[in-house]
């Protein structure tokens, strides 16, 4: 099931922390858009998780200007979890 899911041993978990809840939901919608499995637990005040293969794609997905370089006022904190 692991496997399946991509989770660690065989893929990345990533934690994902907004300061507000449009932040979040734009970052959501963009990673699922990428087609990343996004796993949220519906509280806005709580992290949302990510399962993918690899980082790239969720570099790719968090790069835009829309989320990294215009964050003066908000904060995303991303925890990457790997186990071997």
């Amino acid at each position: 099931m692991r496997r399946e899911f991509m989770l660690p041993p065989y893929g990345y978990m990533i934690e994902v922390e907004t300061s507000g809840k449009k932040l979040r939901d734009d970052i959501i919608n963009s990673l699922m858009d990428a087609g990343i499995f996004v796993m949220d637990p519906g509280d806005d005040s709580k992290p949302f998780y990510v399962s993918c293969e690899s980082l790239e794609a969720v570099r790719e997905s968090l790069e835009p200007e829309k989320f990294i370089r215009n964050t003066k006022t908000q904060y995303i904190n991303i925890t990457v979890r790997s186990y071997s």
